[in-house]
């Protein structure tokens, strides 16, 4: 795939939160899908420091909303976890495990 595919993907992306952020909310569970997608996107641009934000974001919210030791934060800890292994932070990584 292309970078200016990727690129496009981001631009929907971004509306696509617009979107829920108005109709649901800043903090809402549900823009963590999009945040992650996001990351997604950032990390096959290899831009890894703008994926790692959006999944903190997810983190946080999914801490918020559910609690520490809930299963969407147990995911948000393997999303970043994942991240920083493709960014070769390996001690990063490791303590998100």
């Amino acid at each position: 795939m292309e970078a200016g595919n990727f690129k496009d993907a981001l631009s929907l992306l971004e509306k696509s939160l617009k979107m829920n952020k108005q109709v649901m909310g800043e903090d809402h569970h549900s823009n963590c899908l999009i945040f992650i997608a996001m990351a997604h996107v950032h990390l096959k641009l290899k831009d890894f420091e703008s994926a790692i934000n959006y999944l903190f974001q997810v983190w946080e919210i999914y801490q918020a909303q559910f609690g520490a030791t809930s299963l969407e934060v147990g995911k948000a800890y393997l999303e970043l976890a994942q991240a920083h292994l493709k960014k070769k932070d390996f001690g990063e990584a490791i303590s998100f495990q």
